[in-house]
């Protein structure tokens, strides 16, 4: 049976794991904007002194202290969870299954009811899609928490994640990448995954184990994104030059990450190209947002100019 809804929780603090975070500022800032109390979990005090200053309350602790997240998460109306990127890890997987694993015991042991996970597209599949793999484990490892009403938000390709090409853009003078060109992605800036998080977490009105897929404001391949970005940085002419996954996994190796975890993303690569890994739902006004890929582009020339 679901633990009941308390009408009375919206007056209670929201946990929110990653406060430092790409997503989970965004929420944290939403919550405390639509007036809630926040707990910032971070690992450094340094990153969250910000949110400190709106008034979260902060909890600073490594996601593997299964006594120090229960504490956090105690007395809370719902707490906002994900397992954060850690690719310098000597094993990614075995990171996400220790980490995955103490926050759901830090969530039983704390009696929180309600959770809106992070996840990802494709976190339907058990296997051959690199790291979200990980987030399938811990889907199933939330929804084996009895009582525990809990949303999985199966959000899409960040477009930050073409933050690691500038580095290519700056000294190639290209956008380089193994994803095929023509490969069509669903593509989301994180600042729309974290506002559709903060509002789940605001309303609380749901029950059960429900999955919400997130798939931005429309699909793109590589060929249609990457001239978008170059007219942002003032390169119009700016090309995509596509290596092979083994290529790729050397680039990541030489940039100090460990093999396993390279082996990990160029997997994740070849279900997308495959398609394997794309979205279960049609695209409809639910689970379309805001950003554009136009809109994001000035993100990436400030961050490209930095």
């Amino acid at each position: 049976m679901n633990k009941a809804f308390d009408r009375n929780a919206l007056t209670k603090a929201f946990a929110v794991i990653g406060a430092s975070g790409q997503v989970g500022a965004v929420v944290a800032e939403r919550l405390l904007a639509n007036g809630h109390r926040v707990r910032a979990i971070s690992r450094s005090m340094e990153r969250i002194r910000e949110l400190k200053a709106k008034g979260a309350e902060p909890y600073i602790t490594e996601l593997t202290d299964a006594e120090a997240l229960s504490k956090a998460f105690s007395g809370c109306a719902a707490a906002f969870t994900m397992i954060p990127p850690n690719m310098s890890a000597p094993d990614y997987r075995e990171f996400q299954g220790e980490v995955g694993q103490t926050i759901a015991d830090a969530i039983s042991a704390s009696g929180v009811s309600h959770v809106v996970n992070l996840s990802s597209v494709g976190a339907h599949l058990p296997s051959a899609t690199g790291p979200i793999a990980g987030l399938h484990a811990q889907e199933q490892r939330l929804e084996r928490i009895a009582g525990l009403n809990v949303l999985h938000l199966r959000a899409a390709y960040f477009m930050e994640n073409t933050y690691a090409a500038i580095r290519s853009i700056q000294t190639m003078g290209s956008f380089v990448g193994a994803i095929d060109a023509q490969t069509s992605l669903a593509m989301i800036a994180t600042r729309d995954v974290g506002m559709q998080a903060a509002g789940f977490l605001s309303a609380l009105n749901f029950q059960g184990h429900l999955r919400r897929e997130l798939l931005g404001s429309k699909d793109l391949s590589h060929r249609e994104l990457v001239p978008i970005l170059g007219r942002a940085i003032g390169k119009p002419e700016l090309s995509y030059a596509r290596v092979s996954y083994d290529s790729l996994k050397e680039m990541m190796a030489q940039a100090g990450m460990p093999e396993k975890n390279a082996e990990l993303i160029a997997e994740m690569v070849r279900g997308f190209d495959s398609g394997l890994i794309k979205p279960l739902e049609a695209r409809s006004p639910e689970n379309t947002t805001a950003t554009s890929i136009e809109v994001f582009s000035n993100l990436f020339a400030a961050r490209y100019r930095y």
